[in-house]
């Protein structure tokens, strides 16, 4: 079989995240990957939460499980707008349509935000949506091109 056998679960039981409370920080959109999840407040505040594992959570060197969310400092001047949680990745975008990446990438990690080289303003192709998947990321520029 292609894929590990799991043990099910009730992926409809959802309960709330305490940390996360809309009266002291309230949730613009969040994004489940494989092992962790992102979620960016209305105030464009970064946190993530499950396997730190490759730099997926962009603590920087802390690559712990965070059972909580905690906040990504790095991204805090990024003003980000949009997030997507991969399998071992994250992908940022930002206001300006500067796009940034963290986690697995190939045999290699950055654990931190950084650029996606050859794709945002810098490059005269803004981008207006981003998707991250299983060992691939895609995402669409102003134009309506997909990459």
């Amino acid at each position: 079989a292609e894929w590990p056998e799991y043990e099910p679960c009730d992926c409809a039981k959802l309960t709330s995240v305490s940390v996360l409370s809309p009266a002291s920080t309230p949730v613009a959109a969040v994004s489940a990957g494989n092992l962790h999840t992102l979620a960016l407040t209305r105030q464009t505040h970064l946190y993530a939460f499950g396997a730190g594992s490759w730099g997926r959570l962009g603590l920087g060197d802390d690559n712990r499980e965070k059972p909580a969310p905690t906040l990504v400092k790095a991204a805090l001047h990024l003003n980000i707008t949009a997030v997507s949680a991969g399998f071992e990745h994250s992908l940022l975008l930002s206001a300006d349509g500067s796009l940034y990446q963290f986690g697995r990438s190939g045999a290699a990690y950055q654990s931190t935000p950084s650029p996606v080289p050859g794709i945002g303003p810098s490059s005269g192709v803004p981008v207006v949506s981003v998707s991250a998947g299983k060992s691939f990321s895609v995402a669409c520029d102003g134009g309506g091109g997909v990459w």
